[in-house]
């Protein structure tokens, strides 16, 4: 089934619906009429093509799916080296109230092998970077674990050891976030900014 979302992609279903037989796309990635129409259905069943009179068109789950497919492929050549570009920009100061936890703070020291600064540091993403995290996802996350106490429950953070600017520190993505994609929040051993001579709106690129 991935070659025909893959067809489809390459056919720009991804933007506007296509018009073709399922002999078409049969012939097209070598299978027979019968097959391509029975995984076409399987398709739709998923969520991951919808056919309407107008044709075939990939929906969001779908491109998600490519995407990811993408990702593994990727990293399966490259390996697991990402480099990731961002811009520093300001935060809302809840992350050092967060890092600062103690359930949250021993577990650093013995997974990451360092304790925290109390606060993270926020990175926008651009669209080409935010791509990247779909690759970020294919590692296998340090889980920091959640925990509650007499008022309330803390969730689970995957953490990713990484370098920024050659200097050690770790993505952390909660399981619950207010952010959107084009965010990530990292921690380090020290105040980044301070120690790096970095200030909002300069460009940092971080190593995993």
């Amino acid at each position: 089934m991935d070659e025909l979302l893959l067809f489809l992609l390459k056919k720009g279903a991804s933007k506007n619906p296509l018009r073709i037989s399922t002999s078409e796309i049969g012939k097209a990635v070598g299978m027979s009429q019968q097959n391509a129409s029975r995984l076409l259905m399987e398709l739709e069943k998923q969520g991951k093509i919808r056919r309407t009179e107008n044709g075939v068109m990939l929906t969001a789950r779908g491109l998600e799916f490519i995407k990811e497919l993408y990702a593994t492929m990727k990293q399966a050549l490259e390996g697991n080296k990402l480099k990731i570009k961002g811009i520093i920009i300001e935060g809302l100061g809840e992350g050092g109230f967060y890092i600062s936890l103690t359930g949250y703070k021993k577990q650093f020291k013995e997974k990451l092998g360092f304790e925290p600064f109390p606060g993270t540091l926020n990175i926008k993403l651009d669209k080409e970077e935010i791509e990247k995290r779909y690759q970020l996802r294919e590692l296998e996350p340090v889980v920091i674990e959640g925990w509650r106490d007499e008022k309330r429950s803390y969730g689970d953070l995957f953490a990713y050891k990484c370098k920024l600017d050659g200097i050690d520190g770790a993505i952390v993505i909660p399981v619950r976030t207010h952010h959107g994609l084009d965010i990530l929040e990292l921690i380090a051993p020290f105040n980044v900014k301070q120690k790096l001579k970095k200030e909002n709106g300069d460009e940092i690129i971080i190593k995993i």
